[in-house]
């Protein structure tokens, strides 16, 4: 965002919310770009970390990692590239939540993708449906987070 967007941003709140959830989805894709054969997931965690990073974070830890796995779990269970969004529509909601309380579209929108995972929670098919979206998962990072999928 340039000098011009950054001061609309500042009046615009519904720009800013687009703005934030824009950044998200770039983050996700560059990291997409890096290393194509990674999990969903694996992108999905590595853009949280770059957003910790820009705010100065130590992103380096065992401990750190973990959490952007769990972070970034319900989001790795949406269908490529809607999981984008809504890492940028999670972020929004962490983030923002005046633009959020402001501009319910974003939280409808944000409702509407989550829906299926929000169901295979309940239903107890989540491991399920993750594993259709991270086939290519590797074997130390889900054991990583196995307790959060169940069984």
């Amino acid at each position: 965002m340039g000098l011009g967007g950054f001061f609309r941003g500042l009046v615009d709140l519904n720009f800013a919310g687009r703005d934030i959830i824009k950044k998200q989805i770039e983050a996700y894709f560059k990291e997409r770009s890096l290393d194509p054969n990674q999990a969903q997931h694996v992108h999905l965690a590595r853009a949280w970390l770059s957003r910790q990073a820009f705010w100065g974070d130590d992103i380096n830890s065992s401990e750190e990692r973990t959490h952007a796995f769990t972070v970034t779990l319900q989001c790795a269970c949406v269908a490529h590239p809607a999981c984008a969004e809504a890492f940028g529509l999670f972020i929004l909601h962490q983030e923002r939540p005046d633009i959020v309380d402001q501009y319910p579209e974003f939280s409808a929108r944000f409702k509407q993708i989550m829906k299926p995972v929000l169901e295979a929670e309940e239903s107890g098919t989540l491991r399920r449906l993750y594993c259709k979206f991270n086939p290519t998962m590797k074997e130390d990072d889900m054991e990583m987070i196995e307790g959060l999928l169940g069984k």
